[in-house]
């Protein structure tokens, strides 16, 4: 007599994006941020190299400091069809966004720790000025700070309903955490709820959910706007980005090199394997091409990894071959065809 065995098959793939280790470029040094401008990357020095850009992912460098002064520290970068925009420690800048890199300074007496575009106009954070504004492309600007009670702005979001201003310290008063305004800067509210570290480095938008890094508390997130925080990782998060539409990458200072995080903060895993040491693994700043990650970091230059943002999907199929009926699936375009097993 044949018997009859029921097998089940479970099949799991998960999803996950694939990234290759990090490599040198050829630039060394003390790099406060990396912007991928199309197919261009430019730099911003700290200690007085001004603003170097590659046109072939990091093989070779030039300067690109046509009129600016000589030089200050450049801090950010920001940039619309028109026009490219460098925040430095003497002010801001501006050029044709064209490739040719020649600055007209467009905002005096202010140390411009970040810049931010969007519909209204273009936003400035400075240490020691607060924020401000230009409507016209940077030919003119206004102080928009009422209701931020600390000037000393270092870094700024937009989510398409408010603006963010994250403040920091001043070396003697800490920062007074992040500020919200839903009328384009003319007005400021603190949203601090949660927030154990009121020294704010860096912002990252995705989707609904805003992240803050700080001087030492690590990383919090709001899935409201701000009203209320959560903290999702420790160390001193100088920069964060969103890539692949998932991804989180955090760069840390003191030696904390690059996490990512594809849940939302919930996991962290690290991403420093191949990141020049010479500064300790202290990550400054994260940016992306199309094909290519970058990571500016202090004492070691600008490493570089490859982007792959091909996610295979998360699937379970398992059959049970004693039943045609019996074929299920947690993932869409899979089927599987029944079949009795007989031994005798």
């Amino acid at each position: 007599m044949k018997k009859l065995y029921t097998l089940i098959v479970i099949l799991l793939v998960a999803g996950t994006n694939m990234f290759a280790q990090w490599s040198a470029t050829n630039l060394s040094g003390n790099i406060n941020i990396v912007f991928a401008n199309g197919t261009i990357l430019l730099v911003g020095t700290n200690g007085g190299s001004g603003v170097l850009v590659t046109f072939d992912d990091g093989t070779s460098w030039g300067a690109a400091n046509v009129g600016m002064d000589q030089y200050p520290d450049v801090r950010a970068f920001a940039a619309n069809s028109t026009y490219i925009y460098a925040g430095t420690t003497g002010g801001v800048y501006r050029s044709l966004n064209n490739g040719t890199y020649n600055w007209t300074k467009v905002l005096n007496n202010a140390s411009c720790s970040s810049l931010l575009i969007n519909s209204s106009g273009i936003y400035a954070g400075t240490m020691g000025g607060g924020v401000y504004f230009s409507a016209n492309n940077g030919t003119s600007w206004t102080q928009v700070n009422n209701g931020l009670s600390m000037l000393y702005v270092y870094s700024l979001a937009y989510n398409g309903t408010y603006l963010f201003a994250g403040t920091y310290h001043n070396g003697s008063t800490p920062g007074a955490g992040v500020f919200r305004s839903s009328d384009n800067g003319q007005t400021w509210t603190p949203v601090n709820n949660g927030m154990s570290n009121t020294n704010i480095m860096s912002f990252a938008v995705k989707g609904t959910i805003l992240f803050a890094g700080t001087d030492g508390g690590g990383i919090f997130r709001t899935t409201d706007n701000g009203n209320n925080w959560i903290n999702v990782a420790g160390g001193v998060a100088h920069t964060l980005k969103v890539f692949c539409g998932t991804d989180l990458y955090a760069g840390f200072l003191s030696g904390g090199g690059i996490s990512r995080s594809s849940d939302n903060g919930n996991t962290w895993t690290a991403y420093s394997i191949g990141l020049p040491n010479t500064g300790g693994y202290t990550v400054m700043s994260i940016d992306a091409s199309s094909t290519k990650l970058f990571a500016g970091t202090l004492g070691g230059g600008v490493a570089k990894a490859d982007k792959n943002c091909v996610t295979q999907s998360a699937a379970c199929i398992s059959w049970n071959l004693t039943s045609s009926q019996a074929v299920t699936s947690t993932s869409g375009n899979i089927s599987g065809q029944s079949e009795i097993i007989s031994t005798g």
